[in-house]
């Protein structure tokens, strides 16, 4: 009876040991994993082709204050170089002074992504992709 009160102690710390080791590492391992997601994320931006679209609607996702901005659904009519339209939608962090320029009817830069067309990014200095933009 003794032996298994002195184990139940030692069993629950080395659970809980193991619990933390594997939350800790998975924390490392997604903060690399999100590393390299931003990079290659910056490498298709820079790639991207300008070009100018219309804001058909904007719908705030979540409101950043302490940050002072706003992730932002946008759907876009985009005109692409080549003269042609389409329809496409992204996530951006928009800091919130300038919020107004993404009303529907305004005209915005973005950047389209050479390997997928309705993938865009922002063109703008007061916009930023939010989370993996889509």
């Amino acid at each position: 009876m003794l032996v298994l009160v002195a184990l139940v102690p030692i069993t629950i710390l080395l659970v809980a040991g193991i619990v933390v080791y594997r939350l800790v590492r998975g924390e490392h391992q997604a903060a690399e994993m999100g590393a390299e997601q931003r990079a290659e994320l910056g490498a298709r931006m820079a790639l991207g082709i300008g070009a100018r679209a219309a804001v058909v609607k904007s719908q705030t996702i979540v409101a950043m204050p302490g940050r002072g901005a706003a992730a932002i659904q946008v759907h876009l009519d985009v005109e692409a170089p080549s003269g042609e339209r389409y329809p496409a939608s992204a996530k951006w962090e928009v800091d919130l002074i300038s919020l107004s320029r993404l009303q529907p009817g305004q005209i915005v830069g973005i950047k389209i992504d050479p390997d997928d067309r309705t993938r865009v990014y922002p063109g703008e200095s007061w916009a930023r992709i939010y989370a993996d933009g889509r």
